[in-house]
Formats: C-alpha cells, structure tokens, sequence
C-alpha cells in the first residue's frame, strides 16, 4: 500500500511522469538537436567539419560506443545494487528497459526523464521515496565522480585549485549531511511542511545507499562508467591525429559535462560541446577537429543513450501496452 508521504511525492511528480507519454516528445529532441548541431556547423566550416568526420575509421565508431555501453552497463549494475540494498528485486530484464528507458526524456521540460523511473518502477512496489533516493544518489555521486577526473586538469591550474578544492568538499558534506541521523530530525522539526514523512522515508534510503559496501561498490562502478566515457573522447582525438595526454583529455570531457549541467540547460545541449571545442583548442587541436571532436563523442555518447532509452521504452511498452500512446 501507498503510504501517505509516497503518495505526496506522486502528487508533485511533473506532469508529463503522470500521464501516458506520446510518441512524439521522442522524437522532437531529435529535431531540434539536429537544427543546433548543423547552426554550430555552420557557424563553422560545415564541409570541412563533415569531412573531418566522414574520414574517422568505423573502428573508431564502434571503440567509442563501446565505451559508452560499459557506461550505461556500469551506471545500471550501480542502479540495481541501490534496488537490491532497498530490498527491491526487479527481474533483470524489466529493470534494464526501465532504467535505460529514463535516457529517452533526458531532453524533456521539468526533468520528467528523471521521474519516469520512479512511475515505472511504483508497479513494483517500489516506492517513490526509495527510487528518487537511488536517483538522488546516483546524481550526487556522478558529479562527485565527474569532478575527480576533472581535477586533473584544474590542478595544473594554481588560480583554480582552491575552487576545485572547496566544490569537492562540499560535495563530500551534502553526503555526510544525508548520511547523519539528525538531518532527519531537523527536517521533522520544519514548520508546515507538507513532506515530512516522506522526506524522512527518502533520507533513510539514502543513508542506506551512502554506508557500508554499497557505498564503496557504487563508488567502484562509477568510476569505471566515467573513466570509460572519458577515455572515449581519448580515442577520438587520436584518431584525428591529435594526441595529448590521456587523463588531461578525460578531464576536458568531465569538465565540459560539469559546464553543461551549470548551464540549466536540458542534455547540457549546446554548453557541453562548446565548452569541449573551447578546451580542446586552448591545449592546441586545430578548432574545426575540436569541434568535430566534440560533436562525434556527444552524439555517440548522449544521443546513443536518447536512442536507448526510446527504443527501450518501446519495448517496454510493447511489453505491458499500457503507456505509451501515439
């Protein structure tokens, strides 16, 4: 049974998580990225760049999308290891079409992409307490991540290292704040507030996610999911005849993720990749291989995973035709 805190955050979901999704809000994001990315292009060299990327090799391709599936497949096992510390067992399959099914709205207003999991997984009896602690969890814990590779190029800036510094400790207290018994206590003690049970429900699941073996194991997996999306942009800069010093490049990648999430921007859209082309010319690539650097990786990173996770939602929706609708 749906307790009443639960209930309250079901209430609050946006809109879009709370109705049956149509299938042309997947494709839209589509259109209007293809309409920025040849705006960027133009704005450039758009045949020069279009060369630059019919000569990349297939092997490239294909090096590149394996890595991001080692990213998708390591955020997953994270995502189920949170499920299983909550005491949720969802069979394998249903689990991986409903977690990758969340990429499909990463464009989407108001963030519904991040509320889809929480209303596909209810029917679960997972509640929506313990599926946006594992959400909240699993973001908090990618910018952690994220920023610890990008520290390796900061630091070789002195003007930035205190910066760096003081944005990685905060970080590491928002975790202790979460993980303390008395934060719950203090949420309690909130005049009016209309969440209190099922804010104390949501921080309880995520002290369970930040203690103990689960937290070092994510930690692990992690790691690995942003080591290998990184390196990708390794590989691409290579094979467009620039080579630089690995971990410096897996920064430039992490720090242009970091610059697209401050922008507000949905998907970081347009943020990401000017801030990649923007860095990887301040080390010396040439700018129209940056920007074909930048372009290539994200469309094999972000929109490999919008792809994803709309052709996972299909077949979800095959599977129990019961929202999705044309």
């Amino acid at each position: 049974m749906t307790n009443s805190g639960d209930q309250i955050i079901k209430d609050n979901l946006p809109p879009l998580a709370q109705r049956r999704i149509h299938l042309s809000r997947l494709f839209l994001p589509l259109v209007i990225i293809t309409a920025l990315y040849l705006a960027i292009a133009s704005a450039s060299d758009l045949n020069a760049i279009l060369e630059t990327l019919i000569k990349l090799p297939v092997t490239l391709w294909l090096w590149v999308c394996f890595m991001s599936m080692i990213n998708f497949s390591a955020r997953f096992l994270r995502w189920q290891l949170y499920l299983k510390r909550l005491s949720h067992h969802i069979p394998v399959t249903e689990s991986a079409l409903i977690y990758i099914s969340g990429f499909a709205l990463t464009m989407s207003p108001a963030k519904a992409g991040e509320t889809l999991r929480s209303v596909l997984l209810h029917p679960y009896q997972v509640t929506f307490s313990h599926s946006l602690a594992c959400f909240f969890c699993e973001r908090l814990q990618d910018v952690l991540l994220v920023g610890l590779i990008t520290l390796n190029i900061i630091t070789r800036f002195p003007t930035y290292q205190n910066w760096a510094i003081g944005v990685f400790v905060l970080f590491l207290l928002v975790v202790i704040l979460f993980r303390s018994h008395h934060f719950g206590a203090l949420i309690n003690k909130l005049p009016g507030n209309r969440i209190t049970s099922s804010s104390g429900l949501f921080q309880s699941a995520v002290r369970q996610l930040f203690s103990g073996p689960t937290l070092g194991l994510s930690i692990v997996l992690g790691l690995l999911a942003w080591s290998a999306q990184s390196y990708a942009l390794v590989l691409i800069t290579k094979a467009l005849g620039f080579e630089y010093t690995p971990l410096v490049l897996m920064a430039i990648y992490c720090l242009s993720i970091l610059a697209g999430a401050a922008s507000f921007i949905p998907g970081g859209l347009g943020a990401t990749e000017a801030a990649m082309a923007f860095l990887l010319s301040n080390i010396g690539m040439q700018p129209l291989d940056a920007i074909a650097a930048a372009l290539t990786l994200r469309l094999l990173t972000l929109w490999l995973a919008v792809g994803l996770g709309s052709l996972s939602l299909l077949i979800y929706n095959a599977m129990n035709q019961t929202f999705i609708s044309k």
